[in-house]
């Protein structure tokens, strides 16, 4: 990728009914590259009328798992039936390690699964890759077909 070619800014929507690990999340991605945009919805329904707002558009989702009322897989379900946001990336980003997670999480179109930090320099390692993914040279590849969590 050329420097013509990267990207300006990431803007990403974080889905997390956790104030806490989203401030955790916007401290360690300012401290790793101020290009990156983080906006926040609390709940499923929320992000929904986020992303229906004409102007409002986003790179990446970073969608928690265990939501209220509309959980994290069925959001994704929803999100993978509108035309226009079935390309949406979307990363699941959840404190859950069990197998049925995250086999699901992937049967429903999600991008990655991330297992959610529990510090902050999981965090920051966290807001690293997310933008060397994002602005890196190419060199960081998801293989889809692993199907295995990403921990940090």
């Amino acid at each position: 990728m050329t420097e013509a070619d990267a990207p300006d800014i990431l803007r990403i929507l974080m889905i997390e009914d956790n104030p806490g690990d989203v401030t955790l999340l916007r401290l360690a991605l300012g401290a790793v590259n101020t290009e990156i945009d983080l906006d926040w919805a609390r709940t499923a329904e929320a992000a929904l009328v986020r992303l229906e707002t004409p102007g409002v558009e986003f790179d990446l989702i970073l969608l928690d798992l265990n939501l209220p009322t509309m959980t994290g897989i069925d959001f994704l379900k929803r999100l993978k039936t509108e035309a226009w946001l079935r390309r949406m990336p979307v990363m699941m980003l959840s404190s859950s390690h069990a197998p049925l997670d995250i086999e699901s999480s992937y049967t429903h179109a999600a991008t990655g699964y991330i297992v959610k930090p529990s510090d902050f320099e999981g965090f920051r390692r966290l807001a690293g890759f997310l933008n060397d993914c994002w602005f890196g040279d190419g060199s960081v590849v998801l293989d889809s077909g692993d199907r295995k969590p990403i921990v940090f």
